[in-house]
């Protein structure tokens, strides 16, 4: 699944520009996402705060009818610019201060309890088991991630056994690629 992603913060003017990757965001600031996939499917867009467990803000049901219907290479604005209400036009930043790492994951994936996917891109078929950790990675379709497994940095090719309590590290690995129980893969 490819996804390209433009993020937009709302000026003095109330206008929508492009934000600065090194911009760091305070209370009351809003922003929106334009993103755009090469393949048909539906979006959840979960949102972690430092350490806390993952939340999901999209699809909400006050934010485009909650309809989370992605066409392929059809831009999306999340949320949309021509909402009735110019409050639900934005996410706003609220006051708890901490890093802010949002998540995509297909909806076709199984998310089982206490999985936690932060700042990463799960892409569809994906079976992700209890505990598991997905931080700052791509896992690519058809992977099955084991239950207390950390995956860290890295790029999983599609169709992936990763087995239980594995930790891979700053790795990458092809398609179809196999890691046994209390492995350790990278750094």
């Amino acid at each position: 699944m490819g996804l390209g992603l433009t993020l937009f913060m709302r000026d003095a003017n109330g206008l929508a520009v492009r934000a600065d990757p090194t911009h760091e965001f305070r209370k009351g600031d809003r922003v929106r996402v334009l993103l755009e996939t090469n393949v048909d499917g539906h979006l959840y867009i979960f949102n972690t705060t430092d350490d806390g467990l993952p939340v999901m803000i999209y699809p909400d049901p006050q934010l485009d009818e909650a309809g989370n219907y992605l066409q392929a290479h059809v831009p999306l604005e999340i949320p949309s610019s021509v909402a009735a209400e110019e409050a639900l036009r934005w996410f706003r930043f609220d006051a708890t201060a901490g890093i802010e790492a949002p998540s995509v994951v297909d909806r076709s994936c199984t998310l089982k309890a206490g999985v936690h996917i932060i700042n990463s891109v799960v892409s569809r078929n994906c079976y992700i088991e209890e505990r598991a950790r997905i931080e700052n990675s791509v896992v690519r379709g058809g992977t099955r991630v084991g239950a207390g497994s950390t995956v860290q940095g890295a790029v999983i090719g599609k169709g992936c056994h990763i087995g239980r309590a594995v930790e891979i590290k700053g790795a990458v690995l092809g398609d179809k690629s196999v890691v046994t129980d209390y492995s350790q893969v990278g750094r």
